[in-house]
């Protein structure tokens, strides 16, 4: 009796292939890993253009409110009627300002100009017999870090009594050119050589 040989067919399978299925699931996981690392990116990028921002506002404020404050604080009291300090709700530029004498004895107005590209801080030293032009003092352009003067105002500050202090309250408020983000700080300083009530009642408003 004959025997018939038997023969099963062998699948040849490749061990380290991956099926259809596997391969969809494969990318599905990829694709989402992506998006996931794409959202923390983006979500990281703006974080660090806020904080930027946040710090350049700082940054900026600080720079224009020692300038303001380190005038006040050392305007010069000559000891006589003309020698005052005179806060303004209307400047010469329009703007709220302060008028005083400087340490190298000569008036200056503090003030803000306002322009369509954002006002800056402006120091206004009015005509004199050594200088008989008026001159500007400005702060570089690179300096404002892409912000501009929104608002700078002075406020002369009173005790709970209502008598007269020589405190100054400087406010400042910048506004970003691009973004349109606003900033706001203020900043309280004494006219140190402004001590006795009647040196007090030379500074006052107008």
């Amino acid at each position: 009796m004959g025997h018939k040989k038997m023969f099963s067919a062998k699948k040849n399978k490749n061990k380290n292939g991956y099926t259809l299925v596997e391969a969809i699931a494969s990318l599905a996981l990829t694709a989402v890993l992506l998006a996931a690392a794409t959202i923390l990116l983006t979500q990281s990028l703006r974080l660090h253009q806020r904080l930027r921002t946040a710090s350049d506002a700082l940054m900026v404020s600080e720079i224009i409110l020692d300038k303001v404050t380190g005038e006040i604080a050392g305007a010069k009291n000559n000891r006589h009627e003309g020698s005052t300090v005179i806060v303004s709700s209307e400047g010469s530029l329009g703007t709220p300002s302060v008028t005083l004498t400087t340490r190298a004895d000569r008036r200056v107005e503090i003030t803000s100009d306002q322009t369509e590209e954002g006002a800056g801080l402006v120091l206004l030293y009015p005509p004199t017999k050594a200088d008989p032009e008026e001159t500007f003092w400005t702060l570089d352009e690179k300096l404002y870090l892409g912000y501009g003067i929104d608002g700078l105002e002075f406020e002369l500050l009173d005790k709970a009594d209502g008598s007269r202090t020589n405190v100054i309250r400087v406010s400042l408020r910048i506004r970003n050119k691009k973004t349109g983000l606003t900033y706001a700080r203020s900043r309280s300083v004494a006219c140190s050589y402004f001590v006795t009530e009647e040196d007090i009642l030379r500074i006052r408003t107008e």
